[in-house]
């Protein structure tokens, strides 16, 4: 029997958080959520999670590229997804950099993002 893929969800808006959790919840995923990047990183280190996606404008974070580098300065093997409102241009291109999987711009389809996570998990 295979593990159950773990999904965390990052944002600092309670209902993108909200939403994303049962979405995911309703597709057997075990669903995180963060609020902020210290929480974040605070469930990459307590255990493992696949996928991580990851809103780029926090408070109480520098930017989210800055929160992708925690994140896989602790645990390399999760697959990060971007996604952003309104980060400036040149985040994208950090975000690559720093090894996110892809960036998604807000607002998203939800058949998008599940479709998005599914290829990172492959």
């Amino acid at each position: 029997m295979s593990r159950q893929r773990t999904v965390l969800i990052v944002d600092d808006d309670p209902n993108v958080r909200e939403v994303l959790c049962e979405v995911f919840s309703g597709q057997q995923y075990q669903v995180l959520t963060a609020e902020s990047a210290q929480q974040a990183i605070d469930a990459v280190e307590k255990q493992s999670v696949d996928v991580a996606i990851v809103d780029m404008v926090m408070p109480l974070a520098a930017d989210g590229v800055s929160t992708l580098r925690r994140i896989k300065a602790v645990s390399p093997k999760t697959v990060v997804i971007m996604m952003t409102g309104c980060a400036p241009p040149e985040w994208y291109e950090w975000a690559r950099e720093a090894g996110a999987f892809c960036c998604l711009d807000k607002p998203f389809s939800i058949n998008k993002l599940c479709k998005l996570v599914e290829d990172a998990l492959r």
